[in-house]
């Protein structure tokens, strides 16, 4: 995915299928992108196996590009979790200690392969 903010007020985002289709919305409000960026992560990392990056480019007169990385082995799982279960499981915990920046990646595949195997 790839959202542009433009000078003014308006910004776009345009989203890539694994099959190449392209799906683009044009004229979204410059704080509603924003906002949407940072839900559409939230939810994705919600259910990804491994959490994805943004890729952040600012330049000086206001335009802003986001572009939504993820590894290409990036398997999807569904879930139901509970307020409980999601405070008490360690793999979420260490999801949640890289998205925040608390550990690298190196250290966060390092954990997650030992909590898989365990």
């Amino acid at each position: 995915m790839t959202a542009r903010r433009g000078r003014l007020l308006w910004g776009s985002i345009s989203l890539k299928s694994e099959d190449e289709t392209i799906i683009g919305l044009e004229r979204v409000d410059r704080e509603q992108l924003e906002l949407f960026i940072n839900e559409l992560r939230s939810l994705i990392n919600s259910i990804a196996v491994e959490p994805i990056s943004i890729e952040y480019k600012k330049n000086l007169l206001g335009e802003a590009t986001w572009r939504f990385i993820k590894p290409a082995e990036m398997i999807f799982r569904q879930q139901q979790v509970t307020p409980t279960q999601s405070s008490e499981d360690p793999i979420t915990k260490l999801k949640m200690m890289f998205i925040n920046g608390e550990i690298s990646e190196e250290e966060y595949r390092k954990k997650l392969r030992v909590l898989q195997e365990s």
